[in-house]
């Protein structure tokens, strides 16, 4: 690997690039004054994985993460650091796998995940970044699943599940409903 920094005065300033070993681009970051500021961008195999801007060293503005054919995965937008307002995932073929909001660096609002054709397979309610209220899963042919409800984070009253296999590694269980979004990928990535 190679890194290539700049320096004013033992403070780093200006572009942070590094090269992997065939000479492809890993990284291309900014600084000022110390910290990493405006467009941040990382690659995988010479490709943009991951566009990104900063104020400050913290994460402020529109981030997106790429498939390697260049196709969005995934976009969120962040406040001084912490996620704020939409959040969105999409597969491969651009539809929406996953949407749902944040409010000050929590899950708020309605959350949902799609199967790949559009038809909903997950819907819940988050209040300060837990789950709270009615849970409900769904086939890919809109049959219904499952119903639990949920009180600031644990389930309460009467909850029923139709028989379907468990969440893979994948993050799809057995019949290809997509995993709830618990802050993480499945790389453990958040």
């Amino acid at each position: 690997d190679k890194v290539i920094r700049e320096f004013v005065n033992g403070i780093q300033q200006g572009d942070e690039k590094r090269y992997a070993e065939d000479g492809s681009m890993m990284y291309h970051h900014s600084y000022v004054n110390g910290f990493q500021e405006g467009e941040q961008r990382d690659y995988s195999n010479g490709k943009l994985f991951r566009k990104w801007f900063m104020k400050g060293g913290l994460d402020e503005g529109t981030s997106e993460f790429y498939y390697e054919s260049g196709k969005i995965h995934s976009r969120n937008y962040w406040v001084a650091g912490e996620p704020e307002g939409l959040h969105e995932q999409f597969y491969e073929s651009g539809s929406v796998s996953l949407r749902g909001n944040y409010h000050n660096g929590t899950e708020v609002g309605i959350w949902e995940s799609f199967y790949d054709g559009g038809q909903i397979a997950w819907r819940g309610e988050y209040k300060n970044g837990k789950i709270s209220g009615k849970d409900q899963t769904w086939s890919e042919d809109g049959t219904s699943d499952s119903e639990t409800t949920y009180v600031d984070g644990i389930e309460h009253g009467p909850a029923w599940y139709l028989g379907f296999g468990s969440f893979s590694d994948g993050g799809a269980s057995g019949h290809g409903i997509p995993a709830r979004y618990d802050g993480q990928y499945g790389n453990g990535n958040t």
